[in-house]
């Protein structure tokens, strides 16, 4: 059996404007040939598609049947082109990417710098949202976040795994520490981030390989890490965040580790993006780029 792709979508058109003549007039070809392709299809599947006695042509209901298999097709098909016109030329367009802050601030340092050198017609526009703004639908190219999508047409890759520790300015330690142990922190000012209006997130510790939850009491309550590491960086209370969002207070000595042991947990970002046959090379090269750059941080 061999039918070109002309005559798939040729009898998708007829059986979406059911008629020979609105093929004709849409597509501006002449009629017969649209008869024409129609009937070598039948003689290649060996069953009608349509039934022409009717006023109005209708599908038969191996026609019927025939439909999702031939939107399949045709699907496949574009899939097949774009990708192999995308494989012909040079990665190039916009890409928009939201992901929280302190991950922005992890990517827009020398792995920005690399990817602009190997793909200088890919521009990049990076926004900023807060923990519960990962659950919204996808509206832009691609998301970097910490949990997984409820989305179930979305595709989560883990490309990073960092830890994430506690903080506090070496006045604040003096103040009210030291600390030897997380509990410790109870009844210590804390400043949590909101997961969602007005419910701050849960605090964890790592001890001999099993987590444990902090119950700790806030501050002060803020919606971005930038806003919980200015608060701490103004002695409000100890932060609980990963090592990237404070890479920069803790090397210039504004913020140290509240603990010598390590309770630190371990969090695994994820790059997020619309699962479908085709990826835009945009895309793909950008998520290849990602995956091989944090490669060590999996």
């Amino acid at each position: 059996m061999s039918f070109r792709i002309e005559q798939i979508e040729f009898f998708l058109a007829v059986a979406e404007l059911g008629s020979f003549t609105a093929v004709s007039d849409k597509h501006h070809v002449p009629q017969p040939t649209v008869s024409r392709q129609i009937k070598q299809l039948e003689d290649e599947l060996g069953l009608r598609l349509f039934d022409r006695k009717a006023r109005h042509i209708q599908l038969t209901e191996f026609g019927r049947a025939f439909l999702d298999h031939a939107k399949r097709i045709q699907s496949a098909h574009k899939d097949a082109a774009q990708f192999a016109e995308g494989s012909r030329s040079r990665p190039s367009g916009h890409l928009e990417i939201e992901t929280l802050p302190g991950i922005a601030m992890m990517f827009l340092g020398e792995f920005e710098h690399q990817f602009a050198a190997d793909y200088p017609d890919i521009s990049l526009g990076i926004n900023t949202i807060t923990l519960r703004e990962g659950d919204a639908p996808l509206n832009v190219d691609l998301r970097l976040h910490l949990s997984l999508p409820k989305d179930e047409q979305l595709v989560a890759r883990p490309f990073c795994n960092v830890a994430r520790d506690y903080y506090a300015t070496p006045a604040f330690i003096e103040k009210y520490g030291p600390f030897n142990h997380p509990r410790e922190l109870i009844g210590v000012p804390c400043i949590r981030i909101l997961f969602a209006p007005g419910k701050p997130e849960s605090w964890f510790y790592i001890e001999d390989d099993k987590s444990f939850p902090l119950d700790v009491t806030g501050a002060i309550t803020v919606d971005t890490g930038n806003l919980a590491v200015l608060a701490a960086l103004n002695g409000r209370g100890v932060i609980w965040l990963a090592e990237p969002q404070v890479k920069a207070e803790v090397t210039s000595g504004k913020l140290v580790k509240v603990f010598q042991h390590d309770f630190s947990t371990v969090q695994t970002i994820y790059v997020i993006y619309r699962g479908r046959q085709y990826q835009p090379p945009k895309e793909r090269v950008f998520i290849d780029a990602l995956m091989s750059f944090f490669s060590s941080y999996r």
